[in-house]
This record gives C-alpha cells, sequence and structure tokens, in this order.
C-alpha cells in the first residue's frame, strides 16, 4: 500500500503543504493505494490536486483513493481536479478518524467515501454531483466553489459556499493554524472558510499586532 504522505504518530502532522501531480504505477490493477495515508496524527491545510493512479500498460485511472483514514484528522484541506479514479475518494477503515472544515470537489470518483468506518466527513463543502449524500455539507458546483476551477485557481470564488462556511472562533476546540495556504490569516469575520484558502474580506484588511 503505498502513499505520498504516510502519518502514523499522535504528533505527526502535514501542513501547508500542495501535494500535487503525483502518479502511483504498479503492474497489477488489482492492488490499491492511497496518495495519503493517515493511521494517527492530522493533515491541514493542504491543496491536494491532480494525482492519479496508472497501472503499467492500463490507462490512466484504476483502484487508487486520494486518503485513506484509520485514525487522526484532515481539516481545511482542498482536494480537486482528479481524474479517472473508479475508487472512492476516501477510504475510511474501522477506526474514528475525521474530516472536516474541507472542500472535496472537481474530482471524477464514485462514491465519495467507502469502508467499515462509514461517513467521517462532516462540516465539509463536498461537489453537488454528491447532494443525495446526507450530512452536515455545503453543496455546489466545482465552478461556483473555486476563483477558476478551469484555470486551476482554486482560491474561493466571490459568493462561493465554502466562505464562512465553517464553525465560530469560540466553537473551534481544536488546536487550528493561524494563517491559510497563502499565509494569510484564517479567521476573518469570527468564522473560518472551508477549505486551504480563506477568502479575501472586502475592502481593506489593517492587522494591528
Amino acid at each position: 500500500m503505498g502513499a505520498a504522505a504516510y502519518l502514523d504518530s499522535p504528533a505527526a502532522l502535514l501542513t501547508h503543504c500542495l501535494i500535487k501531480d503525483n502518479r502511483i504505477q504498479s503492474p497489477a490493477q488489482t492492488d490499491y493505494y492511497s496518495f495519503i495515508h493517515v493511521e494517527r496524527g492530522r493533515v491541514e491545510n493542504c491543496l491536494v490536486t491532480g494525482n492519479y493512479y496508472q497501472p503499467d500498460g492500463q490507462p490512466v485511472g484504476g483502484n487508487a483513493h486520494i486518503a485513506r483514514m484509520n485514525g487522526g484528522a484532515m481539516r481545511n484541506c482542498t482536494i480537486t481536479g482528479h481524474t479517472g479514479l473508479t475508487q472512492p475518494l476516501f477510504w475510511f477503515t474501522s477506526g474514528a478518524p475525521l474530516v472536516e472544515w474541507c472542500v472535496v470537489a472537481g474530482n471524477d470518483a464514485s462514491p465519495l467515501f467507502m469502508g467499515a468506518g462509514g461517513n467521517r466527513l462532516n462540516d465539509c463543502t463536498v461537489d453537488e454531483a454528491y447532494a443525495p449524500l446526507a450530512g452536515l455539507f455545503r453543496f455546489g458546483a466545482p465552478e461556483s466553489i473555486f476563483k477558476d476551477f478551469g484555470g486551476k485557481d482554486f482560491h474561493l470564488a466571490t459568493g462561493s459556499p465554502a466562505i464562512n462556511a465553517g464553525p465560530r472562533q469560540e466553537e473551534i476546540a481544536v488546536a487550528i493554524s493561524p494563517i491559510d495556504l497563502d499565509g494569510k490569516p484564517r479567521i476573518l469575520g469570527n468564522k473560518i472558510d472551508h477549505g486551504c484558502y480563506e477568502a479575501n474580506a472586502p475592502g481593506t484588511l489593517f492587522i494591528v499586532r
């Protein structure tokens, strides 16, 4: 079981990273792989895009999950732009992982999740293709969520359903980074946005230290 990132410690932290355009290549199409494998630890403020699995001599696609999680958490990540995958984006095993405050849209995969762990996504913005799923989701087309989905600008569009979709500052019970993937303040207007980028507030932002 290969992975671009493997976390297996309570102290493990993968943060503010770009996981992009990686390829897993295997001679056996029956093998299953993931680009992020979390047993314990946290993945936060990361952009995960354009990764794919290509078995030798086979078309792009096949038995790859973007994330396989048995524990730990994934927060404020953006997962988009994956094509040709035939397996669920998330594989949740029998542990207690958690995916929250993420944007998962513009991926060519079905279903969204699978595994003995059931649905572990909570309070995320999800592609409208998965709108029939029950859960604490915001929904939208990739073109309405991202600034320029076709141009691969995955900042949040004006009016994106991911803006101010997360909890208020006083409701956040875990430690979070004060900055997004761009290094800008994570909390604007007392609520966090879903995904790795915080949308800019209108007008001029002054930070007083």
